[in-house]
């Protein structure tokens, strides 16, 4: 390596030249590539948007079951017995036909969720959780590596 230090003029020179070179013009077709790409990006279907572009009450209905499911897996991974009457007493006199197969299947999943100890419970999420982000990192890699760099070519 060369231990030399730099030339103080250098960077001088090199932006004397920079500044003598004429600007560069943008293609004629860059605005109506510009304006396409937006006219596009706006005809998008709401579910091919980012959540925060979803219609307002699709967030909020998403927000309320992702929440309920939430509420639901811890009140059942702390142990608690869920019946279709404790979830919801209106739901249970709706379905009443068939409120006692409900009940048993979510009595049958209560059992099989307290058999399990709550440590292999995170452990699983956990797993979960990596693998979610180790595929999350793959994708970001390949489009990165692979899909823009098919569009250089």
């Amino acid at each position: 390596m060369n231990n030399q230090p730099p030339d103080p003029g250098l960077e001088e020179l090199i932006g004397r030249k920079l500044r003598t070179l004429p600007e560069r013009k943008a293609p004629a077709s860059l605005r109506a590539n510009v304006f396409a790409a937006i006219r596009a990006r706006a005809a998008r279907p709401w579910y091919q948007r980012a959540w925060f572009e979803w219609p307002r009450h699709l967030q909020v209905l998403s927000l309320v079951l992702f929440l309920g499911f939430s509420g639901a897996l811890g009140w059942l991974i702390t142990g608690h017995e869920v019946t279709l009457t404790s979830l919801s007493p209106v739901l249970a006199e709706r379905v009443s036909s068939v409120g006692s197969e409900i009940g048993w299947f979510l009595n049958l999943m209560t059992a099989f969720v307290r058999a399990v100890p709550a440590s292999y419970w995170m452990a699983a999420l956990g797993v979960l959780a990596g693998m979610l982000f180790t595929c999350a990192g793959l994708g970001s890699a390949f489009y990165r590596f692979v899909v823009l760099d098919l569009r250089k070519d």
